[in-house]
């Protein structure tokens, strides 16, 4: 029903001006830069982590400090406790707009919703996509002919105005994938965060 991009937002007073700055900084002091946005091998982390080894640097590189979400992270960002949040833009609309907060690129390809002006990694020459998704799932077992309905419905609501319009006035994406196409899209997707998260060594 939704899918969102990790994004990259520094301080407002930043010396960062793009990803490549960051990545840049973190290959020569790796260790130096602290991220946050989510728990220890969450989405965002995994997104940096990811982000970094597409670049051969060490996933470590730049140090990743948990917290209980988006909101929190910002915050620290802005109040200079960690440098990065790697949350989605959406997430961190509200500091942003208010010139607190200055977006460095989006891991998407293409731009975020509501943020025409920022750039996405692969503009800046990296080669690299990740963000969360949001969906509706229900028993293995679950009767198909109710799987079919609600499947229509879901599918009606997706495409619906007051749908579309409430999440692009949010600054979030939609995408819809039908019950068959969401379950080879997980699948798949399980594979590629399942190979950052070992290569980082965030599994147990």
């Amino acid at each position: 029903m939704n899918a969102d991009p990790a994004g990259l937002t520094v301080a407002a007073d930043s010396e960062f001006e793009s990803v490549s700055d960051v990545i840049d900084h973190a290959r020569e002091n790796p260790g130096d830069l602290v991220a946050s946005g989510t728990a220890q091998a969450g989405i965002w982390h995994v997104s940096l982590a990811g982000m970094l080894l597409a670049e051969d640097v060490d996933a470590d590189a730049i140090r990743w400090v948990p917290s209980e979400g988006a909101a929190p992270a910002l915050q620290e960002v802005v109040a200079g406790g960690v440098d990065i949040s790697t949350a989605s833009l959406a997430e961190n609309r509200t500091m942003i707009e208010a010139g607190r907060a200055k977006a460095l690129g989006v891991m998407d390809e293409e731009r975020a919703p509501g943020f025409d002006e920022v750039e996405t990694l692969q503009e800046q020459g990296i080669d690299f996509t990740m963000g969360t998704w949001r969906g509706i799932a229900g028993p293995a077992d679950m009767d198909e002919d109710i799987v079919a309905e609600l499947e229509c419905h879901l599918g009606q609501i997706a495409e619906s105005e007051a749908y579309t319009t409430f999440m692009e006035d949010a600054g979030l994406g939609v995408i819809y994938r039908n019950a068959e196409e969401f379950a080879t899209f997980a699948e798949e997707d399980d594979v590629t965060k399942g190979d950052i998260i070992r290569e980082a060594g965030l599994a147990e």
